[in-house]
């Protein structure tokens, strides 16, 4: 989402971790969507989101406001998955395979 790398004492950040930081790259953020979506010519009927939390909070906020996905779908991110919940990972593969189905399934639809 966000085309930056933020680092805060010398720690690398999120860009939604400080909400005042947030609204600055709000233009930035937008922007960057729809250089994306024009350049890369991609559809937009559905987006998958890496990120069920924050990162998918402000992406849904976004494209309610600017309209550029008709559907947003979410999924944890793959460092979460390799860090807190690797036993897991068939199940985080079956669900990655489940979202990917039904992204093709809304693109093709009508």
């Amino acid at each position: 989402m966000c085309p930056l790398g933020l680092i805060r004492n010398g720690r690398n950040m999120n860009y939604y971790d400080d909400k005042s930081l947030m609204k600055s790259l709000e233009d930035i953020i937008v922007e960057n969507i729809r250089k994306q979506i024009d350049q890369i010519d991609c559809h937009t009927k559905v987006a998958i989101c890496l990120g069920e939390g924050q990162n998918y909070q402000v992406l849904n906020k976004l494209n309610q406001k600017h309209h550029f996905f008709d559907t947003v779908l979410k999924l944890a991110h793959p460092r979460y998955i390799m860090q807190y919940k690797q036993k897991f990972i068939q199940t985080y593969i079956e669900k990655y395979i489940d979202c990917c189905q039904i992204a093709v399934k809304l693109c093709n639809e009508q």
